[in-house]
């Protein structure tokens, strides 16, 4: 009998869209916008004493729009071996650890089984706003091995 390597990861579905929305009272900058309505979800087998993690970058020509920043937060809902969160990262061209330390697990297909992610749309710098600019993007998501 053996034990085959097991590495995948799904998401369940698109954040709901994210807008800049108009503060309280004159002079306070815009809000961000906040989603935490989606989960990844990940299945994995590894050797004794390995681990995995997850690295989420832009893909390739996105960007957030001018003026803000896309942060991303994973929060793993804390199961054997579905590792740890890094907490909240401005996503960019790069690869950036999202979780880590993830060890042989199946965090389950229920709906909020995984890890949340939590969007956020901050604004770095009100003076680049520009009213009505919309941009949609995509997030890629990569399981691999620690090396």
């Amino acid at each position: 009998m053996t034990v085959a390597e097991v590495c995948v990861l799904s998401i369940s579905g698109n954040p709901g869209e994210l807008i800049v929305a108009p503060p309280q009272s004159g002079g306070e900058l815009p809000l961000d916008a906040v989603d935490e309505n989606t989960f990844i979800r990940y299945s994995s087998t590894v050797a004794a004493s390995q681990t995995r993690q997850i690295t989420v970058k832009w893909g390739p020509s996105d960007s957030a729009p001018a003026g803000c920043l896309l942060n991303l937060k994973a929060q793993p809902s804390g199961k054997t071996n579905e590792g740890s969160g890094s907490g909240e990262i401005t996503l960019s061209d790069a690869h950036q650890t999202l979780v880590s330390g993830i060890g042989s697990c199946a965090t389950g297909t229920g709906g909020s089984d995984g890890a949340r992610l939590i969007y956020r749309l901050a604004v770095d710098d009100e003076a680049l706003l520009v009213q009505g600019e919309t941009k949609t993007a995509t997030v890629l998501f990569t399981l691999t091995d620690v090396s």
